[in-house]
């Protein structure tokens, strides 16, 4: 309302002042009157917005109505500047204030007016934001607004956090970061400007420590009994501090969550600024840096040397050996946990369906490059590229020591066929050999901070695991060159092709192979020393061979799957 202030002196001088000032109404609220304080108003008029946080505890919230008033300091003059009392409705709309470049917060009144039926409310935390500057201010009331309540008042003043919650990983609360670049609830990028973030426990009832990469102890956030909802938390309760200054490179730290005598544990990758640019890059870098020790192991205990050792096997099965069992295939079992303790969900619902819509196009193009017109072999042997979500079992489970014989002679035929011959099982050991490399550069230039040289290792660990164009519903979009990877190329006069599509040839030309017999078991000869059927030496002997093949495209699933992967 206008206000008019005129004053008189004794000699008849008048002089006089006008201003506008906000004046709330006086409410009657459990037997007392209640008027917010009046304040002057600036002009012109600035949005904000505001956000209030309601705490989950049982009855807190309210279904009255809610009324917010912003103060300024107090000047010199004794003249206070405010907002007026605005009414906060739901959605929350931003509501106007006095100049923006003169409006100092100060501190607000939160107030209700006890209506409905269940009037008590337990203000958690409010922030309001000047929505032309994007200042923000923090409060925390932490407090029951009600009548039934500690001091029997619905309303409070409050002043502003003096330090607010800059920037932060949050384990176990109702958010997964608070200022960082979310690529994952594990994987974080620190933006440019961010001097320092937190490690935070949102569970106020649990104990976390903090481990860097070479198992240093960076600290601990003790329990406080309360649930923490950052920002809206003292500082005090912000966990553990870590220096951007210091985080030199990417790096992975250890988290310990504490309760009673349990414990849970994950990783958190944390990335430098520069990484913005390659978000794509750093987080598939971050899970196949579990593959580190794989890279390394010798070739005689290395997944990427698989196929290798199983062509060898079966090019030297003989007939004589009795009682021959296939191989057991040690493969660093624990380093291909590429989860580490915890599982990443969201991560695997990012993947669900980003490569369903990869199969439903890989299924059309397979049919077409094996001229086939239907696709339910298609379907199960590409159903194997989608073994990621079940990495975690399939790491603690493979290798499996089969014990079936091979020794008769009817299986060896078409085992030592396969193990020596079969063009597309040879292309696939090439084609996991080369994958090894671009994965071991990709680990390298993590460790180095080299964001753009992991970017390029990692565009050619897709071009070779699934092409190029890996959604294109075009033949020609899935063909890649060997020679450009310096792989030889076992047939010039056929098309070249990922090793995701390699891996569903071999495995719809198992099926196909089932049906109807393999070629191999041709000619007068060997058919009248063979105790069976054509088709049943074939079911025979891959019955062996299909077990160890399909271990092959289970791995070459993980690695497609990585390759498919997007940032949230």
């Amino acid at each position: 309302v206008p206000v008019t202030l005129e004053v008189q002196d004794d000699r008849g001088t008048t002089s006089r002042i006008e201003r506008e000032v906000a004046v709330d109404a006086t409410r009657t609220i459990g037997g007392r009157d209640v008027t917010i304080p009046p304040a002057s108003v600036r002009a012109p008029k600035v949005s904000y917005e505001v956000e209030v946080l309601t705490t989950d505890t049982e009855g807190a919230g309210t279904d009255a109505r809610v009324f917010l008033a912003l103060y300024e300091k107090q000047e010199r003059e004794g003249v206070v500047y405010g907002s007026g009392v605005m009414e906060l409705t739901s959605p929350l709309n931003p509501f106007e204030r006095g100049e923006k470049d003169r409006f100092f917060l100060d501190h607000i009144v939160l107030l209700h007016d006890n209506s409905g039926s269940r009037p008590g409310w337990y203000a958690l935390g409010l922030k309001i934001k000047d929505m032309s500057t994007g200042k923000e201010w923090f409060f925390l009331p932490d407090r029951w607004l009600a009548l039934d309540e500690a001091d029997r008042k619905t309303y409070g003043e409050f002043k502003p956090l003096t330090s607010t919650y800059s920037a932060g990983v949050v384990v176990e609360g109702d958010r997964n970061s608070y200022n960082l670049t979310e690529l994952s609830k594990t994987v974080f990028i620190v933006p440019l400007g961010v001097a320092e973030f937190y490690f935070t426990c949102g569970d106020g009832t649990k104990a976390m420590a903090v481990y860097r990469e070479n198992g240093t102890l960076l600290g601990w956030h003790n329990a406080s009994g309360k649930k923490r909802v950052v920002p809206y938390i003292p500082e005090n309760e912000w966990g553990v501090k870590f220096k951007t200054a210091d985080l030199t490179r990417p790096e992975r730290f250890k988290v310990k969550v504490f309760s009673g005598n349990s414990q849970t544990e994950q990783w958190i990758w944390i990335f430098p600024a520069h990484w913005s640019t390659y978000p794509q890059a750093a987080l598939r870098a971050s899970l196949l840096f579990g593959l580190k020790n794989e890279v390394n192991r010798a070739e005689e205990s290395n997944i990427f040397y698989s196929a290798k050792r199983i062509r060898e096997y079966l090019a030297g099965l003989r007939a004589d050996v009795v009682n021959a069992s296939l191989p057991s295939l040690q493969y660093g079992v624990n380093s291909l946990s590429i989860f580490g303790p915890s599982p990443d969900s969201l991560i695997q619902d990012t993947l669900s369906t980003l490569v369903e819509q990869y199969l439903e196009n890989q299924e059309g193009v397979i049919l077409r490059i094996l001229g086939l017109l239907t696709s339910e072999a298609v379907s199960e042997a590409i159903g194997l590229l989608t073994t990621l979500y079940d990495a975690y079992r399939w790491a603690t489970e493979f290798p499996a020591i089969l014990g079936t014989s091979v020794s008769e002679v009817y299986k060896v035929v078409l085992l030592n066929h396969l193990g020596e011959s079969d063009r597309t099982f040879r292309q696939i050991d090439l084609l996991l050999r080369k994958a090894k490399e671009f994965v071991a550069e990709t680990i390298r230039c993590l460790e180095a901070n080299d964001a753009q040289g992991c970017n390029e290792a990692l565009r050619k660990l897709k071009t070779l695991v699934v092409g190029n164009n890996p959604t294109s519903n075009t033949l020609n979009d899935h063909q890649i060159d060997y020679g450009n990877f310096g792989i030889e190329d076992l047939d010039p006069g056929l098309p070249d092709y990922p090793l995701a599509i390699l891996i569903a040839e071999e495995m719809v030309a198992t099926q196909n192979w089932r049906d109807k017999g393999h070629p191999v078991y041709v000619g007068d000869e060997l058919l009248s020393i063979l105790p069976y059927d054509k088709v049943t030496c074939t079911n025979a002997a891959l019955d062996i061979f299909e077990s160890l093949f399909r271990e092959i495209a289970e791995f070459a699933g993980i690695l497609v799957n990585l390759c498919l992967l997007e940032p949230l």
